[in-house]
C-alpha cells in the first residue's frame, strides 16, 4: 500500500482546525460591522523550483528543489460580512513577478479565489479561518520551440491556468469601526496537470511537462477600509438550535 503524502495529511489537519473555529462562540458584547469592507495589501509567497546539483566534476546531478520568495505584491480583497462572525471574501492577486515553479519558466502568476472567513470577533481583534477556492494562471507555463537550425528557433509561450484552494487563518486588529489592518496567513495548494508540449513525427512526445501538486505558503498584510451603514449587533453566546445543516466540501487530491 502507498502512504499518503505528508502535505496531504498535513492539509485535512488544517481542514480539521478550521472547523474549529467555525464553532468559537461569538462575543457578548456589542460592536460594530458594516456590510463590504474592501483590504488592499501586498502578498510575500514563496515558490520552488527542480534544479540539478552536480555530482562531483562529472556531467551527472542529483534533482533539488530551491525555493525562493516574491518581492511584495498586490493583492485585493472584498469581503462581504454576514454577521461580525462570518463573511464571503474574494481575493485577487493580478500580478507577480517571472517566476520558475518548476523546471521550467512559468511566467507572471494571476490568483483569483473566493470562499468563506468565519471565526472570533472582539471590540478590537479579531480572530479567524478562512477557505477559499478559485484559479492560479501563469503567463508563459506553457512554452515550445520552433523554427530550424537555418532560421533560428523561436520560443511559444502560452498561458496555463489552473485549478487552486488556500487555507488559512487571519488576524485583524480594528483601530476604528471604519478601518482595520489584516494578516493573513495560508497555504496555497495548486492542481496542476500534464503538459505535452510537442511531439515528433511520428507521435511521440518530444516536450512534457508533469503534473503535481505546487505547494506555496502565502503572507499577506493590508489595510481594509469598511462601507456602508455600521450596525451595531450584539451575538449570542450559542445560535438557535437548528434540524438541518448544509455545506459545501472542495478538495484537491494528489495522484497516489
Amino acid at each position: 500500500m502507498k502512504s499518503v503524502p505528508q502535505s496531504f495529511r498535513f492539509s485535512w489537519i488544517h481542514l480539521w482546525i478550521f472547523q474549529l473555529l467555525l464553532l468559537l462562540p461569538a462575543p457578548a458584547s456589542s460592536q460594530q460591522f458594516a456590510a463590504n469592507e474592501f483590504t488592499v495589501g501586498a502578498t510575500l509567497q514563496t515558490f520552488g523550483w527542480i534544479d540539478c546539483e552536480a555530482i562531483g566534476n562529472g556531467p551527472a546531478c542529483n534533482p533539488v528543489t530551491v525555493h525562493s520568495v516574491y518581492v511584495p505584491i498586490p493583492s485585493f480583497t472584498y469581503t462581504r460580512n454576514l454577521s461580525p462572525s462570518v463573511a464571503l471574501e474574494g481575493t485577487i492577486q493580478p500580478t507577480s513577478d517571472f517566476v520558475r515553479t518548476d523546471g521550467f519558466d512559468s511566467g507572471r502568476e494571476a490568483l483569483a479565489l473566493g470562499g468563506i472567513k468565519s471565526g472570533w470577533r472582539g471590540q478590537r481583534w479579531g480572530l479567524y479561518g478562512k477557505f477559499q477556492a478559485g484559479v492560479a494562471s501563469f503567463s508563459c507555463a506553457v512554452s515550445s520551440y520552433s523554427g530550424n537550425t537555418t532560421s533560428g528557433y523561436t520560443e511559444n509561450c502560452s498561458r496555463l491556468t489552473d485549478f487552486a484552494m488556500e487555507y488559512g487563518g487571519v488576524v485583524e486588529y480594528h483601530k476604528t469601526p471604519r478601518y482595520a489592518f489584516r494578516l493573513d496567513a495560508g497555504h496555497l495548494e495548486i492542481a496542476e496537470f500534464d503538459q505535452i508540449f510537442s511531439r515528433y513525427t511520428d507521435g511521440a512526445v518530444m516536450q512534457y511537462r508533469a503534473g503535481g501538486i505546487l505547494q506555496h505558503a502565502d503572507l499577506r498584510i493590508g489595510v481594509t477600509r469598511s462601507f456602508g451603514h455600521l450596525e451595531t449587533a450584539t451575538p449570542d453566546r450559542a445560535p438557535a438550535r437548528q434540524n438541518w445543516d448544509a455545506g459545501v466540501t472542495f478538495a484537491l487530491q494528489p495522484r497516489i
